[in-house]
């Protein structure tokens, strides 16, 4: 697409529109990054500084501890559900709404440089570069539509003329070949100014766009009928996966956070400084993703229900609430003194 605007002599106002639209999704996707890493900074910041173990000795609980954490994780799941539920499905169809109209574009199907391509079958044309006055320079075409009679322009210099109802091309400083099979023989015309018609491009059928489930409101989907199911082309029940896999990936913080602030936090001190925290945290995130991922696929294979999607956020939640209530501890403590006994 990038090419095709800056190929194209798009304007700026475009580029940067379609810029602004792809923002949302890339917001998504930075805010539990972000998230994680200020908590681990949080917690390595409070140690460095010896303020966590003046807090702990305090008698202040980890649970206790933990609640400007949740308050920031709050904040996070309430930011990434108003972005994947509505911003970023609506920035995506207006995205690919644009993105569809530059493509189908008189322009878009004509000034491409450097290359041979086809407007049409059996049309073939070459530009070699786009002056700054925006004429095509070098401009080759082919057209053996009529197999008795092939025509063969080259012009130095051309520019798209007419409008979108009869659009034309003006050919300078050039030469007309017109090939005529029955006679094997070949007209020359030498031309100045040369006018091309281009109004068979608009016979051709324009696909419609059809609307992908990424586009649609979580609303919609939970609203979807068989309409909606026709216009997308997916199954009611894939329209109800992806609300559950929306739900799921905006839960999934809560679990990450939760597990790496008690693993951080539960951590003894060690003489290595907070490096051995940081690689625990960063490693305990990626096998919650690496988990993730793989009950999505199960989920979408069928092989479990939309309830797999729950399972690593939900396991992350309760291996850190078990963390921060020292419960490994007291296991510890439990079975050592049976092995005393």
């Amino acid at each position: 697409m990038l090419d095709l605007l800056l190929g194209d002599g798009k304007s700026v106002s475009i580029f940067v529109y379609l810029t602004l639209l792809s923002l949302p999704n890339i917001i998504l996707a930075i805010l539990p990054v972000s998230g994680l890493v200020a908590v681990i900074y949080l917690v390595n910041r409070l140690k460095v500084d010896n303020e966590l173990v003046a807090l702990q000795s305090a008698g202040i609980s980890n649970f206790e501890l933990s609640k400007p954490v949740l308050k920031l994780t709050f904040l996070l799941v309430v930011c990434m559900s108003f972005l994947s539920h509505y911003i970023v499905p609506v920035a995506k169809g207006s995205f690919r709404s644009t993105q569809s109209q530059q493509a189908n574009g008189l322009s878009a199907m004509l000034l491409k440089t450097g290359e041979f391509f086809n407007p049409e079958q059996n049309v073939t044309m070459y530009i070699s570069s786009i002056n700054s006055k925006k004429e095509m320079e070098n401009f080759f075409l082919e057209d053996s539509r009529n197999s008795e009679q092939i025509k063969t322009f080259i012009a130095k210099t051309a520019y798209i003329a007419g409008d979108a109802q009869s659009p034309q091309i003006v050919l300078q400083d050039g030469l007309a070949q017109t090939f005529i099979k029955k006679d094997t023989s070949l007209d020359i015309l030498y031309f100045n100014d040369f006018l091309y018609d281009f109004e068979y491009i608009l016979k051709n059928e324009v696909k419609t766009r059809k609307i992908q489930i990424q586009e649609l409101s979580t609303l919609k989907l939970l609203k979807a009928s068989e309409q909606v199911s026709f216009d997308t082309g997916v199954s009611i029940e894939k329209l109800r996966f992806e609300v559950h896999n929306r739900i799921a990936k905006t839960v999934f913080p809560i679990g990450v956070i939760i597990l790496v602030f008690s693993c951080v936090i539960t951590r003894v001190f060690s003489r290595g400084g907070t490096w051995p925290d940081t690689l625990l945290a960063i490693g305990s995130a990626i096998g919650m993703q690496i988990s993730a991922n793989y009950f999505e696929d199960l989920s979408k294979n069928n092989t479990l229900e939309t309830w797999g999607l729950y399972i690593t956020p939900f396991v992350g939640i309760v291996i850190g609430l078990m963390l921060m209530s020292g419960w490994p501890n007291k296991l510890k403590a439990v079975f050592r003194k049976r092995v005393l006994i």
